[in-house]
């Protein structure tokens, strides 16, 4: 195994390294070109899915350069296995809309300016825009690593600024309704407790403790 499931290499009678690809109850494929390069992703997705690259021309195959096979090369890498499996789910769904909108396209041939328009089409949701240029410059990271090509220009792209009106303020009737649910002696109305009627910041009263209690009175320096 070389990270690739069901890969095996291989010398042959030549001394050269050779890759195979094999499944049981499916024919043995010999993959071609190195592992990471856009030939042995695109050979190893269509071996996955139980095709081989010698189709005829036009049949449903990814090819080698585009965002498809740099996406299989992804999902096959040591890189992406020690991804978490919540930052993986979050990863794959923006990769797989890329592949939607974009599989076909170069990854040698992508430039600021394209990235730019895919941020803007996303301007009405500057997270989900923001986010999207953030998994787009990783996934160039990994292209430049594997010599797929000599730059990254999703690097300086700046993120959207994200307008916010920020928290509404509580009304007496807010107040009322928490410390009716929360009743004294919890964590909750504790900390409720101090951050309301103590008028420290949040950060120091998360460094207060019994020893600024002195008597019946709270005493912070």
């Amino acid at each position: 195994m070389i990270g690739f499931p069901n890969v095996n290499a291989f010398k042959d009678r030549h001394g050269k390294i050779r890759y195979r690809y094999r499944r049981t109850g499916q024919k043995d494929v010999y993959l071609h070109g190195v592992p990471g390069s856009p030939q042995f992703a695109a050979e190893y997705e269509a071996a996955c899915s139980g095709r081989t690259t010698t189709l005829t021309p036009g049949a449903h195959r990814t090819a080698p350069g585009t965002i498809n096979a740099l996406a299989v090369a992804i999902y096959a890498s040591a890189e992406w296995r020690l991804l978490s499996k919540s930052t993986q789910a979050t990863y794959r769904g923006i990769i797989e809309r890329l592949r939607t909108d974009y599989g076909h396209g170069s990854v040698r041939a992508l430039q600021a300016q394209h990235i730019l328009k895919m941020r803007d089409k996303k301007a009405d949701a500057p997270t989900a825009a923001n986010n999207l240029v953030k998994v787009v410059r990783w996934m160039l990271a990994f292209a430049v690593a594997r010599q797929w090509r000599a730059d990254n220009p999703a690097i300086g792209i700046k993120p959207l600024k994200i307008v916010s009106a920020g928290f509404p303020v509580w009304t007496e009737d807010d107040i009322a309704a928490f410390e009716q649910h929360w009743a004294v002696g919890s964590r909750e109305r504790l900390a409720f407790d101090l951050l309301l009627y103590t008028a420290q910041r949040s950060g120091d009263v998360r460094q207060m403790g019994c020893q600024h209690v002195q008597g019946a009175a709270i005493l912070v320096r």
